[in-house]
């Protein structure tokens, strides 16, 4: 992840300043976009290379501002979070009131309700390698199923702790980087058509990757 440009929206606290904290950790250039007044401290309290910038993703104006300038301080992004979510006010059904309603709509769902499964789609059709795990409050198992065979790496409820949360996305990088390095005959065990790479954590049949998700 070293020097990767990231975006992470609602990235102030929560999961999303979590995920913020984990890549910068890992080497990552992160830029936290959030309306939260939060957003400058907790981004300053992961050190250098990081950026707040506010922002309301229901707003396209917003979101393209906030792009140009994450390209021009930080760089092109290479990898989005997309943590931001609201909520919404705690009231009675009868006394909710029919704008904060269409806010949590407007930033959590909008019109789209299978928009991450055709974002992922879309996603994996244009990189073999990108990072992406689904973070969702959908927790079937033909969900889940349907998210891995789209090319999701990994598939995550929303009841996760944030432990395991931090775990699972960094057994992702470890295997990212161990993909990235050059190949070695030491970590390779082949046995005739067969080929593992123990450091790589991949399988060949026949010269074929085989899916391991």
């Amino acid at each position: 992840m070293k020097d990767q440009i990231a975006v992470v929206t609602g990235g102030a606290q929560g999961i999303g300043l979590a995920v913020a904290r984990l890549l910068a950790e890992q080497g990552a250039r992160v830029a936290s976009w959030d309306i939260d007044p939060c957003n400058a401290a907790a981004m300053s309290g992961l050190g250098e290379g990081t950026l707040a910038i506010e922002c309301d993703i229901t707003d396209l104006a917003s979101v393209e501002a906030a792009y140009s300038r994450t390209c021009d301080l930080l760089g092109t992004p290479s990898i989005l979070v997309n943590s931001a979510g609201i909520a919404g006010p705690n009231a009675p059904l009868e006394s909710y009131e029919i704008e904060d309603w269409h806010r949590v709509i407007d930033i959590n769902l909008k019109d789209d309700v299978e928009g991450g499964f055709e974002l992922c789609r879309e996603l994996r059709s244009r990189s073999a390698d990108l990072p992406i795990i689904f973070l969702t409050a959908r927790d079937s198992e033909f969900d889940a199923v349907s998210g891995l065979r789209l090319g999701a790496d990994d598939y995550l409820t929303k009841d996760i702790s944030l432990p395991h949360l931090m775990a699972r996305i960094a057994a992702l990088f470890r295997r990212l980087d161990a993909l990235q390095k050059p190949q070695g005959n030491e970590s390779r065990i082949t046995r005739g058509d067969l080929s593992i790479d123990t450091e790589r954590m991949t399988v060949h049949w026949q010269d074929q990757l085989v899916g391991l998700t």
